[in-house]
């Protein structure tokens, strides 16, 4: 499980594919391979030396001492080296922070959890970005009671953006991050009440009457069968406006159906 006392002993996680060890100086080497990919070179701005991967590693440690929680090298079984990522905190009172902060529900600013990842070229494509994804807000929810989570990247970092995707978060606005337009994606963790099946629920978790909205009549008819056909693996779809009043929708609205009436 992850860590809530500092405990380094219980910051290594095992998925299906992956073993994920708390990041120390002790990962300086693998640190340093990672970044001499030439695809993490060209998101990183150029190669670190091996003072800068020993320099990570002292402060990921650090991190993980001081906040509980903290990035992870990513293995396979047989000890492969295939990159590092997922869940820490951002900096509090930092320019990202406090940009990410209005952009998001005031609960994320308690946590400030992030997700990420940086894996080598030969791993790309093959879902194990997802996987340390997954694992991370897995890990943010049933382990440190978390209830937002946020991962952001480049504009242009179309890959990222995909997994981001992927793994069901959905767009919440951009920030300036060294000196680009980088685009921040959100999701809620929270459990709800079982107040019935939807498929529109109120701010309290109640099911909204959907003859109560001005929706056009075609599309009232549809809502229910396509919530009925909900299933947990299909991805979040872009071009989503939800009513005024409602929290969520069935996550396969597609930009290309008619849309509810936007909310301002």
């Amino acid at each position: 499980m992850c860590m809530a006392t500092g405990s380094l002993n219980f910051g290594v996680r095992a998925t299906r594919r992956l073993r994920l060890e708390p990041i120390g100086p002790e990962h300086a080497h693998d640190l340093w391979r990672l970044h001499q990919d030439p695809v993490v070179v060209a998101w990183y701005a150029g190669a670190w030396s091996f003072e800068e991967a020993e320099a990570f590693g002292v402060e990921s440690r650090r991190l993980w001492n001081d906040d509980g929680v903290g990035k992870w090298m990513a293995y396979l079984h047989d000890g492969t080296l295939v990159g590092r990522g997922g869940l820490s905190r951002t900096p509090e009172g930092a320019s990202t922070t406090t940009q990410i902060q209005r952009l998001v529900k005031r609960s994320w600013s308690i946590d400030r959890f992030e997700i990420g990842w940086a894996l080598l070229s030969e791993f790309h494509g093959q879902g194990y970005a997802a996987e340390i994804g997954r694992e991370g807000l897995t890990c943010a929810e049933q382990v440190l009671g978390g209830t937002a989570v946020i991962s952001f990247t480049e504009r242009h970092n179309v890959p990222s953006r995909r997994v981001m995707k992927r793994i069901g978060m959905t767009y919440a606005g951009e920030i300036l991050w060294r000196g680009l337009a980088s685009r921040v994606v959100a999701r809620t963790l929270e459990f709800w009440p079982d107040y019935g099946s939807g498929p529109l629920w109120d701010n309290e978790g109640r099911p909204v009457d959907l003859d109560e909205l001005d929706l056009p009549g075609a599309l009232i008819e549809r809502i229910p069968n396509w919530h009925n056909r909900y299933e947990e693996a299909r991805l979040p779809m872009m071009g989503l406006v939800i009513p005024p009043g409602c929290r969520r929708v069935a996550k396969y609205w597609r930009a290309s159906e008619t849309r509810c009436p936007a909310s301002a």
